[in-house]
């Protein structure tokens, strides 16, 4: 999984689908390897597993050469600086009005 921009990937819930096995989920940024994580998904009712890998751009589940599932994966985007920093400016602008506002009344 890529995207434009940053992301978290949160959690998952993963099982197999024959055996028991280990399972690698990779966080990479700008292909630099930011997080490894392994786990092992158990042939039942699929488990949640949690990462908290923050700030990635791909995502690499690895399943080791066996088959899994995957489901109702929790992921978020993070916002660019430069959308923070337009939404702080944003606010400012506003709180300045409203002081202007003030003084003048």
């Amino acid at each position: 999984m890529s995207s434009g921009g940053t992301f978290s990937f949160e959690s998952a819930y993963i099982g197999a689908i024959v055996i028991t096995h280990t399972v690698t989920a990779k966080g990479y940024l700008a292909g630099k390897l930011i997080y490894s994580q392994d786990f092992v998904a158990v042939n039942a009712q699929p488990e949640l597993f949690t990462f908290n890998f923050n700030g990635i751009d791909t995502l690499v589940i690895d399943p080791n050469g066996s088959h899994i599932t995957i489901d109702d994966m929790t992921v978020s985007a993070v916002p660019e600086p430069s959308t923070i920093i337009s939404g702080a400016l944003l606010l400012l602008s506003f709180a300045g009005s409203a002081i202007q506002k003030l003084r003048k009344a």
